[in-house]
């Protein structure tokens, strides 16, 4: 009996070991998958970290600069923009100049003030009226072409049917305002008060 207890026991012992060797061995290759995994995953990390830095790279750098063709200069360049744009706009004309003044107002303005009074004088005389022989205040046209104080040609005009500088028969009895005559006399009647002013100080 002891016999046979003693090889239960030894057989018992070799399971046992057998179990253990077993054990470590499982033990053993589960921590080589695990450095291996680990290993693999550091390879694959530096690999997605090495490309991501290299495209961050290559994406950062400056595109290189294609050289231009030979017949593609700067200067030609330049051309072939300002030929898009159209060609030059011609410079403004220059401002018109003032219209010169009559002979006899030149005269007035560069002589004393017997020759401005001779000027006023011819001046009122062109502008006054042929029926009433005054300065026109309301100056208008007739159909004769002539020019009239208002007043003295529609009151000729009630009774008569002709010019009263030609003696023709107007073809109507419209008058129309003459607007140059009017601004010509208002600067004369202008000058005229402003010399008798500057003639009362001067007195």
């Amino acid at each position: 009996k002891e016999a046979e207890a003693r090889r239960d026991a030894e057989a018992e012992a070799r399971q046992l070991e057998a179990e253990t060797q077993r054990l470590e061995l499982g033990r053993r290759e589960a921590q080589a998958q695990k450095q291996t995994q680990a290993q693999a995953d550091a390879a694959r990390q530096r690999t997605a970290s090495g490309s991501s830095t290299g495209h961050s790279l290559s994406s950062a750098a400056p595109p290189a600069l294609l050289p231009l063709p030979p017949c593609h200069t700067a200067e030609a360049d330049t051309e072939s923009r300002v030929g898009l744009i159209g060609p030059p706009q011609p410079p403004p004309p220059p401002p018109p100049q003032p219209l010169p003044l009559p002979p006899q107002q030149q005269q007035a303005a560069g002589g004393n003030w017997q020759q401005l009074l001779q000027a006023e004088t011819s001046a009122q005389d062109e502008l006054s009226c042929p029926i009433t022989h005054a300065l026109m205040q309301d100056p208008v046209v007739a159909a004769d072409g002539m020019t009239y104080e208002r007043v003295a040609i529609e009151r000729w005009l009630e009774s008569n049917d002709s010019s009263p500088m030609t003696g023709e028969t107007l073809d109507h009895k419209f008058v129309v305002p003459n607007h140059l005559a009017r601004g010509q006399i208002h600067r004369l009647t202008e000058g005229a008060a402003e010399e008798r002013a500057e003639g009362a100080r001067r007195g």
